[in-house]
């Protein structure tokens, strides 16, 4: 009986160290984890928004094989949709800044939900 208890109690102390090993591994994760969210805050707050918005059109393109990505939005009274940026530097050059909001091509890309390419 004695040997009995023995065992279980040499089990039950390895089982508390295989926990607490755990645990610690788990505040490690949890302090890494916060580092890192802290990097990722500071990396956010110094880019400025449109070195995010023209890697994000180069990334579209690649990812999308496009040989031009475009940002059109309306313009305050919504009666006009001017092209604010372009991956292509010639883009604001080869087409208009500026389309009437009835214009077809902004009529069926505004009616649809998805994308358009």
């Amino acid at each position: 009986m004695l040997l009995k208890i023995k065992v279980r109690e040499l089990f039950l102390t390895q089982n508390v160290l295989d926990l607490d090993q755990e645990v610690g591994m788990m505040k490690e994760q949890k302090k890494v984890y916060t580092h890192v969210r802290m990097l990722i805050r500071e990396i956010r707050k110094s880019l400025d928004k449109l070195t995010i918005l023209y890697t994000t059109l180069v990334e579209l393109s690649k990812t999308l094989n496009l040989q031009n990505c475009a940002v059109w939005m309306p313009n305050e009274d919504r009666s006009l949709m001017n092209l604010t940026h372009g991956l292509s530097h010639g883009s604001a050059v080869e087409y208009h800044r500026s389309l009437p909001i009835d214009d077809l091509d902004v009529l069926e890309i505004t009616k649809n939900e998805g994308v358009r390419i």
